[in-house]
């Protein structure tokens, strides 16, 4: 973008944004121009925000020209997008919802994509070891406990400090600390449901019952931990995340516990010990991920 500041003013609100801009004084044309030449290849596009009648072959210049509403009649008809005020105090809290909009989705997509991937590697490595696993079970986690843990993060309100964030979180969902966190994520879910489920079975067919039970219920608890670590505000007065995580164990209580449900998913009651260690495993998810998080 091209802005009526010095070179130094314009280089500090593009590191802000996010964006490349320079000072309007500073042969516009050919910036513009050189602008186009460059990011033609990238589909990038050159903004230029004019306010006076001798702006309006900047505006034709650019691939859009913004000017606000109090502009004369002849500039608002060049600009492809006029904005309603001149002072543009929206502007800086639209890039932030914008942003509070960009931040819950990814860690939407983190948590949906971790409880997908887990789901499959499980599976994978059920039907190499010749364990079969209950498909409601897997419908339950993936199909319904989920989508209700992912609920909270779209009620999360903007944080005040998203502005200060560097502006390269914003610009893409797949980067290194993303592939960090789902890589990690995945592995450490994985590695709690597997030793839980070999703690329990041990090769003793009598045992599969319960190892499966537990292990099931290690699954679910672990995305529950991971939907913690993954939330922008204090777990302590998160209200809905409380109240899934409420809905979700008591629900997971009644498909162990009372036999009717059970038989459905193939579960058997667990003790309390087999309960505390289960949630004893899922925690590890919660806590491997605060130590590697970077964004």
């Amino acid at each position: 973008g091209l802005i009526r500041a010095s070179e130094t003013d314009a280089k500090a609100l593009g590191k802000t944004l996010g964006i490349e801009v320079s000072s309007y004084f500073d042969m516009p044309i050919e910036m513009i121009r050189a602008w186009q030449a460059d990011y033609k290849s990238r589909r990038a596009v050159v903004a230029t925000i004019g306010k006076d009648p001798e702006d309006i072959p900047l505006l034709q210049q650019a691939d859009v020209g913004i000017c606000v509403r109090t502009c004369v009649q002849e500039v608002q008809d060049i600009a492809g997008l006029i904005l309603p005020g001149e002072y543009f105090h929206y502007i800086s809290v639209a890039i932030a919802e914008g942003r509070g909009v960009f931040d819950r989705i990814q860690r939407l997509v983190l948590l949906m994509t971790t409880n997908t991937a887990a789901s499959i590697l499980l599976v994978l490595a059920a039907l190499y070891t010749n364990v079969a696993i209950v498909p409601l079970q897997i419908i339950w986690i993936g199909a319904i406990a989920t989508p209700l843990l992912a609920l909270p993060f779209i009620l999360e309100p903007t944080p005040t400090n998203i502005l200060t964030r560097p502006a390269k979180q914003f610009q893409s969902i797949w980067r290194f600390s993303s592939y960090l966190r789902l890589g990690t994520a995945i592995s450490v879910l994985c590695l709690a449901v597997g030793a839980v489920f070999w703690f329990q079975y041990r090769g003793v067919s009598a045992q599969l019952p319960e190892a499966r039970t537990i292990s099931f219920t290690t699954l679910l608890l672990g995305q529950i931990f991971y939907a913690y670590s993954l939330c922008r505000t204090s777990i302590i007065t998160n209200l809905p995340l409380i109240t899934v995580t409420v809905f979700l164990i008591a629900a997971q209580a009644a498909i162990v516990n009372i036999p009717i449900i059970g038989e459905f998913f193939a579960t058997v009651p667990l003790d309390p010990i087999e309960w505390a260690i289960a949630a004893l495993a899922a925690t590890s998810v919660f806590w491997v991920e605060e130590l590697t998080k970077t964004s």
